[in-house]
């Protein structure tokens, strides 16, 4: 991504709006996956470009931008965070747990990794199989509407989704319930 900081320092605001479109899809893209409230990384963008834009002049040579970009607006989300979470507790309202944001993104890189090895290995069941589990549980279908639409008996297909089951928790060494988890 080329930003031209010199232009944008002296006040063009050709050059700040190029900046601000392309910082902006960014920080999006990257905030959602940290937090899953769209208006908060919203609000936290427009706060992070707006303070380039009135500190240009102080800024000076930056040795890495895009690195400088990131950790600011991280720096950001995560005041942002931390001062809604205070607010919550200071209201009296009862606050869910708050996770810094390098939990958030471990907790999501272990999720995206499990889901792989589950994609792997949902991969090697037969065709049967992951039709049946597609059905259930990513259509919604009840075993009765599974078993009508692959054409055999509401056992039958109780019987096709414990070994689908059995067949992926042993692929993927977690619980059966995480499995479920994972499905939906």
């Amino acid at each position: 991504m080329e930003i031209s900081w010199t232009d944008i320092e002296v006040g063009d605001k050709e050059a700040y709006s190029k900046a601000y479109r392309q910082l902006y899809a960014r920080f999006y893209n990257y905030g959602v996956k940290l937090v899953r409230d769209a208006e908060l990384v919203e609000d936290v963008i427009q706060e992070v470009l707006m303070l380039l834009w009135v500190n240009r002049k102080e800024l000076g040579v930056i040795k890495n931008p895009d690195g400088y970009y990131y950790v600011l607006f991280r720096r950001a989300l995560s005041k942002r965070m931390a001062s809604l979470a205070k607010a919550k507790a200071i209201g009296g309202i009862e606050s869910d747990p708050e996770f810094s944001v390098d939990a958030v993104i471990i907790k999501r890189e272990t999720d995206t990794a499990l889901r792989e090895k589950l994609t792997a290995a949902i991969n090697t069941l037969s065709s049967r199989q992951r039709e049946a589990l597609f059905l259930r549980f990513y259509e919604g279908f009840s075993y009765e509407e599974t078993a009508s639409i692959l054409g055999i008996s509401v056992k039958a297909t109780y019987k096709l989704m414990a070994r689908s089951l059995l067949t992926l928790r042993d692929k993927i060494s977690v619980p059966l319930v995480c499995i479920f988890f994972l499905l939906k």
